[in-house]
């Protein structure tokens, strides 16, 4: 089924939700698709289509990725931007089915990519705390704590107002039933007047969301 897989995932308009239906009863082909987003791998167009298709499976299915865990981790950990780019974004997705705790052991690393100097990795870790929030409250609280400290964050204003847009969006998240606490509302009020258009939105509508005006 890897032979197979190659040829289909170079095609431009690929099904998604076929391949990635298919990937959870074949093993041969979720390996294909494992493959794809190694560090050795060089074909940028199978390697993305290859993360549209675990990202499916992540939100339809994780059971099915999670005992490939420590792969994604090991991806997580290596110095391939790419490799490392898509675990971001897949392991948060399997938060609700780690039944294990493998999410202690890789927190803090993932909450110190929200600093990392590539800022679409930064972005997508602090877009990743969101879920994870929101599937494992008891680390509600560390995560709420990192993305408000991005406020102090010695980095570039440009660059800072986009991650506090982003955070805003995984703040949201972190709420619980409890609702936004007043440190959570004194962020996203000073993001009104955000350098980012992005973040005078996302602050604007999470206001508007948590009953308080803009």
């Amino acid at each position: 089924m890897a032979s197979r897989a190659s040829p289909l995932l170079e095609e431009s308009d690929i099904d998604i939700d076929a391949i990635a239906s298919a990937a959870c009863e074949d093993e041969a082909l979720m390996s294909a698709l494992l493959d794809e987003i190694a560090p050795q791998s060089r074909n940028s167009k199978r390697r993305y289509n290859s993360m549209r298709v675990l990202k499916k499976m992540g939100e339809t299915s994780p059971a099915s990725l999670y005992p490939r865990w420590d792969y994604l981790e090991a991806l997580l950990r290596s110095s391939n931007e790419p490799s490392r780019y898509i675990a971001v974004e897949i392991l948060p997705l399997l938060a609700g089915v780690d039944r294990e705790a493998k999410w202690d052991r890789i927190l803090d690393d993932y909450i110190a990519l929200t600093r990392a100097p590539n800022l679409p990795l930064a972005g997508h870790a602090v877009l990743g705390l969101g879920p994870l929030a929101g599937a494992r409250p008891e680390y509600r609280e560390r995560v709420t704590a990192a993305l408000l400290s991005l406020d102090r964050a010695r980095m570039k204003e440009e660059r800072k107002a986009l991650l506090k847009a982003y955070a805003i969006e995984s703040l949201d998240m972190c709420c619980g039933e409890a609702g936004a606490n007043e440190a959570i509302l004194s962020f996203v009020e000073g993001q009104l007047k955000s350098k980012s258009p992005k973040g005078r939105k996302a602050a604007a509508l999470f206001l508007k969301k948590h009953g308080k005006r803009a």
